[in-house]
C-alpha cells in the first residue's frame, strides 16, 4: 500500500541520516495511519507547504488504542529517541487516546511524488494519506542514503 504524510521540514534531515527511524502519529481520534499502514508499506513524505523530500519504506507498525497519559510518557521514553521529537510534542500529545508507531527503513530522498491533487481535494486538512490501490504509484527513483 501506498501513503503519503505530511511532515514539518525540521524533521527531513533527522529522517535522512538516520536518527529519526520512528514516525509517530498520535490523536484524540482513530486516523489514518492508524489501521491502514503496514510492514512493507511505502510513504512519501511531503513537507508541509512544500514538496516530496523522501520516501521510506515501512519495517514494522506498533499501534495503541485507548491511551491514558500515563501510556503516552511510557511510548515517550521507549521511543521519544527514535521519534526525534521535542519536548512539547510530547506534553501535546499527553491527551492522545491512540497512537500509530512506524518503523522507517530504505529511506531515499525524492524530488517527486504521487498525484495527490484529488485526495487533498477531499481532505484538505489530513496530514496522512492512503493512496487508493488501483494507483499503482511507480516510485521515483532516488539516490539511497
Amino acid at each position: 500500500m501506498e501513503h503519503v504524510a505530511l511532515i514539518r521540514r525540521a524533521y527531513v534531515e533527522p529522517i535522512l541520516d538516520g536518527r529519526k527511524t520512528v514516525e509517530a502519529r498520535l490523536g484524540r481520534v482513530r486516523i489514518p495511519p492508524f489501521g491502514r499502514v503496514g510492514a512493507g508499506d511505502t510513504v512519501h513524505f511531503k513537507a508541509v507547504g512544500g514538496g516530496f523530500v523522501l520516501m521510506a519504506r515501512v519495517g514494522w507498525v506498533r499501534e495503541s488504542d485507548g491511551l491514558a497519559p500515563g501510556d503516552v510518557r511510557l511510548l515517550e521514553r521507549e521511543f521519544g529517541g527514535a521519534v526525534c521529537a521535542e519536548r512539547s510534542f510530547w506534553r501535546e500529545k499527553r491527551s492522545a487516546r491512540w497512537a500509530t508507531l512506524i518503523s522507517l527503513v530504505d529511506v531515499r530522498e525524492i524530488e517527486s511524488g504521487p498525484d495527490i491533487a484529488e485526495l487533498r481535494r477531499s481532505r484538505p486538512r489530513a496530514a496522512w494519506l492512503v493512496l487508493p490501490a488501483a494507483a499503482d504509484v511507480s516510485l521515483p527513483q532516488a539516490r539511497a542514503q
